[in-house]
């Protein structure tokens, strides 16, 4: 069960701070008194403020040596140096006229404290999303590495997804009814995601079309419902970061479409919305500051090369491979070529969707025809550096040239899509990869068996 830090029911300022009078000549009280790091950091402003004026007496020290200089008091404007999120603390300068300034060290306010208003606005709104409230009210939202995640989200044991025991790189919830409800709708999937920029992802997967058969959730009304009450959240704050932000961090590809709609949150919650009517409703959990999209320079086929070159390393039995390429699991339901195509674009950088390629591919519960396959590659060229090229001949030596290159292989054989990651340069056995999971990220094969099965073998080369 999650264990929040400590209960809001009473509102109550932390026993810790002590308040006194002021003096507003200065903007401080000037006795002393002792500056108490707050063991709790929830709900703190989203990035760092240019300005800030306070609404509670908040205690202040000298950055240079820690001494105390007592409290800035309600209505006293400051300017916000620098934020230093590890201690929860910001470096201020109050500035007085006629006078230098003044330059002191603050706790990172609590939005909730400082805004009473704006909380008791959304309590109720936030308690009824758990897993939202844990990432609003923990003094460490986003820690580094997975295993921390699933041991304060997951009861039980959560199931890998990528990666290894050892060092997992995606995980989903066995219990994502009870791990992921929120606001009454039960998810059907509830992932930590490590693979992509900007670090972990919180994924909750509502609904999509091809188990619509296992939910009884109506994907519009629910859609409506998360859209209003994260819109309610953001306003009660004042977190928001304009309109423009609000649809920014898409796919990138036009054949995709970029549904992403984007509501910024305090203590770093950067939740984006995704919604295809008739096609799947997602909702990702991320950190606005450690978002970083790569740039269209980035996608330039001369830095793709470049990038992806240094991708290929070789196993303890002497295979060569391509590793880091992001496993999706397409769980029971035909999705594999929409998986494949999907990691293929993950591991080149982008921002794709398994739901959304199934969607360009017109993909039904039982698979994909091979025309939609080809024609969903051929549209996602087209806004991309990448050209589709078939591997015509298919022979051992074409395999491994692209994968020295750093270069995967969507692998079309009866009824299946994979992808040739790999090959042996003295047995010329090849690796391939199926999208069930990490038990089928790294298989091996003769190039003779791989012959005997290949209806097409084609790349999206930069």
């Amino acid at each position: 069960m999650i264990d929040f830090p400590r209960s809001k029911d009473n509102n109550e300022t932390p026993s810790s701070l002590k308040f006194v009078m002021f003096s507003r000549k200065s903007g401080l009280c000037l006795c002393a008194l002792t500056l108490c790091t707050l063991a709790w950091a929830g709900y703190r402003p989203l990035g760092t403020p240019t300005e800030w004026t306070f609404t509670r007496p908040t205690p202040a020290t000298n950055p240079a040596n820690g001494e105390k200089l007592g409290d800035f008091q309600p209505g006293i404007k400051v300017h916000v140096l620098e934020s230093n999120l590890a201690q929860n603390t910001w470096l201020v300068e109050f500035r007085r006229y006629g006078t230098s300034p003044i330059r002191a060290q603050v706790a990172i306010p609590d939005l909730s404290v400082a805004d009473e208003n704006a909380y008791q606005r959304t309590r109720a709104v936030i308690d009824q999303f758990p897993l939202l409230r844990f990432q609003l009210e923990t003094d460490d939202p986003w820690p580094e590495g997975l295993p921390p995640y699933a041991m304060r989200f997951f009861e039980d044991k959560p199931v890998l997804e990528d990666g290894t025991k050892e060092n997992p790189r995606k995980v989903f919830s066995s219990n994502p009814e009870k791990d992921g409800v929120s606001w009454g709708y039960m998810p059907l999937k509830v992932s930590l995601d490590d693979t992509r920029q900007g670090g972990t992802r919180i994924i909750v997967e509502y609904w999509n079309k091809a188990e619509s058969h296992k939910s009884t959730l109506d994907p519009r009304r629910a859609y409506t419902a998360l859209r209003e009450n994260l819109d309610l959240i953001e306003n009660a704050f004042g977190t928001g970061q304009g309109m423009r932000a609000r649809t920014e961090g898409g796919t990138g590809i036009n054949a995709l479409g970029d549904d992403a709609e984007n509501f910024f949150l305090p203590n770093d919650i950067r939740a984006t919305l995704r919604y295809r009517n008739g096609e799947y409703l997602l909702l990702e959990l991320s950190s606005f500051s450690k978002y970083t999209p790569l740039s269209p320079e980035d996608f330039s086929p001369e830095r793709l090369h470049e990038r992806i070159r240094h991708n290929v390393g070789v196993s303890d039995d002497g295979e060569h491979f391509i590793e880091a390429i992001p496993m999706i699991d397409q769980g029971e339901k035909g999705y594999c070529a929409a998986a494949v195509i999907a990691r293929v674009l993950n591991y080149y950088g982008y921002e794709a969707d398994m739901h959304a390629v199934a969607k360009l591919a017109e993909t039904e519960y039982f698979g994909t025809t091979r025309e939609n396959i080809l024609d969903s590659m051929r549209r996602i060229c087209t806004s991309t550096p990448f050209r589709l090229k078939e591997l015509r001949e298919a022979n051992y030596y074409t395999v491994k040239q692209k994968i020295d290159q750093g270069i995967p292989i969507v692998w079309l054989i009866p009824g299946h899509a994979r992808l040739i990651i790999g090959y042996h340069p003295e047995s010329s056995d090849i690796v391939y990869s199926d999208s069930w999971g990490p038990k089928y990220a790294f298989q091996t094969m003769t190039y003779e068996e791989c012959l005997n099965l290949n209806r097409g073998m084609y790349i999206l080369e930069p």
